[in-house]
């Protein structure tokens, strides 16, 4: 293993761990240059750089994995990314849909020693503003409790909004207009309408959010009162983190 990952590997670590959560299968070289906005071929050598260092494993045809380390790298990159976010929304008075692009210009610029004073003055903050959890300081993600995307959860269920996806600002800002932030109660009143609408009740609010927004939510269903079984079989939970990713 080769130290403490530069700034460019750490980006393609942060990355990979994002496309992990999308898929079962390893993660292509184009699908990284892509997300990294390059060509394939230099992504290429710094893939394969990286699997000699210990990052990833890396197969010429069959695309990439992280290795142990190179999740628990990732992880780190995206605990400071997100007290970042904490720290720029609540020190700092940033929205919520300005503080993502913020810290990703921060993330590799602060100190280990600098982060978790930040983090101790912040009350050691569990989830960023956008509802995603905050990776501990040996770089494990905590418990959290199974989620589904806003666009699955079955019509009559409610639960409490967990987190958002935070790469769209214009999204982030519709999401704020019409209350859907993290710690909301969401009821799905209905099918999606024909005009390609999802009709909730937001705390005591109706709202109708267009049916491609409602993916990038992610609600905790209520559990069923015990002895009750719920009107609609569920779709399976999505595990997946946020960005997870960001």
């Amino acid at each position: 293993m080769s130290g403490q990952p530069s700034p460019a590997v750490q980006d393609y670590l942060k990355l990979i761990h994002h496309l992990e959560q999308t898929t079962d299968g390893p993660i292509s070289t184009q699908e990284v240059a892509d997300g990294l906005r390059i060509a394939a071929p230099p992504a290429t050598r710094m893939l394969q750089k990286m699997a000699q260092s210990g990052w990833l494993d890396y197969s010429r045809y069959q695309g990439v994995r992280l290795t142990d380390e190179g999740r628990r790298q990732a992880l780190l990159v995206l605990r400071t990314h997100r007290i970042l976010e904490v720290y720029l929304s609540r020190s700092l008075g940033y929205s919520w849909d300005e503080v993502h692009d913020e810290a990703d210009l921060l993330e590799h610029a602060i100190s280990p020693r600098l982060l978790e004073r930040l983090d101790a003055a912040l009350g050691h903050p569990t989830h960023d503003p956008h509802g995603s959890p905050i990776p501990t300081r040996d770089g494990h993600l905590p418990a959290s409790d199974p989620v589904l995307a806003l666009a699955d959860v079955p019509v009559g269920e409610s639960g409490s909004v967990a987190r958002v996806n935070d790469e769209d600002p214009d999204l982030l800002r519709h999401l704020a207009d019409v209350g859907l932030v993290p710690g909301v109660t969401v009821r799905r009143t209905a099918a999606s309408a024909p005009w390609g609408t999802i009709p909730l009740q937001v705390e005591d609010r109706e709202v109708a959010v267009h049916a491609g927004v409602a993916p990038h939510i992610f609600v905790t269903l209520n559990a069923a009162p015990e002895g009750k079984e719920s009107s609609t079989d569920p779709p399976s939970p999505d595990f997946n983190d946020p960005e997870a990713s960001s």
